[in-house]
């Protein structure tokens, strides 16, 4: 798996556990 897209899946989850704890 590609670095990048390893960052983008990170970053994604970091946004969905801000929502998910708002």
């Amino acid at each position: 798996m590609p670095r990048q897209q390893l960052n983008e899946i990170t970053a994604w989850v970091d946004g969905s556990n801000v929502y998910g704890s708002n």
